[in-house]
């Protein structure tokens, strides 16, 4: 049987962490072993004790909590997950579920199929479907943002930030561990680093539900992204810095 493993990025998530306990133990894959990581990263509120006391609790979930002494953003803590990852497919996705957990076998099958490296979840590519937009601001920057991307990078996909990301154990041996990882342009670096070397690169289409408790904020955290993929631009030109 094929084995993953889901990486949760954590921060703060007490309010939310109920839901995503309740879906794992419903969660059934017959066709996949599934392995979950909690990175908690450096959580201020109860997301640890939380993630602890769920683990004690034996439901039937194999889960592992990886729990960091400083916050450094999404992007180190997804890298953490996957570097306490031994399948050969790795995955992340936000602990909201966004996306929806039933997409987790067709991406793997996806990938395996078409002997992709990386599969990237889409919001906007044909056959999305967005039951809960966004608000018209941070959809309006969203965009804007891949634009900007798509014309400093060349890049032609149409949602790099999209919290669900499908990978291989040498995507993550080939990329992932020899980057440093930025707090939150990580997966666009993962992209653009995936194409210079001509690493095989699919793109998914999802059902997508927006969550207004989002701790990104569409301004100042846009800004920060835009700001983080200009200087990867300047720093690397033409040629992969790995």
């Amino acid at each position: 049987m094929e084995e993953l493993t889901v990486i949760f990025p954590c921060y703060n998530e007490e309010e939310r962490l109920p839901q995503l306990f309740e879906a794992l133990q419903k969660f059934k894959t017959p066709d996949l072993n599934i392995h979950y990581i909690i990175v908690d990263d450096a959580s201020t509120d109860g997301s640890v004790q939380m993630i602890e006391s769920f683990i004690s609790g034996n439901f039937g979930v194999s889960l592992e909590l990886v729990a960091k002494r400083v916050n450094a953003g999404k992007g180190p803590a997804v890298a953490a997950g996957d570097d306490s990852s031994k399948t050969e497919l790795r995955c992340f996705l936000d602990v909201d579920l966004s996306t929806p957990l039933d997409f987790i076998p067709i991406a793997a099958s996806k990938l395996k199929n078409e002997n992709l490296n990386l599969l990237i979840g889409s919001r906007h590519c044909p056959g999305a479907k967005l039951l809960e937009p966004q608000g018209a601001l941070r959809y309006s920057l969203g965009r804007l943002f891949s634009f900007f991307t798509s014309v400093f990078h060349q890049s032609a996909f149409s949602d790099t930030q999209c919290g669900f990301k499908v990978w291989t154990k040498n995507f993550s041996e080939n990329v992932i561990s020899r980057m440093k990882p930025s707090r939150w342009s990580f997966d666009i670096e993962w992209i653009l680093r995936a194409e210079k070397l001509g690493y095989r690169i699919g793109e998914l289409p999802v059902t997508w539900k927006n969550d207004e408790r989002s701790k990104v904020s569409a301004v100042k955290d846009g800004i920060k992204l835009a700001r983080d993929v200009l200087v990867y631009r300047l720093s690397t030109g033409s040629k992969a810095t790995l």
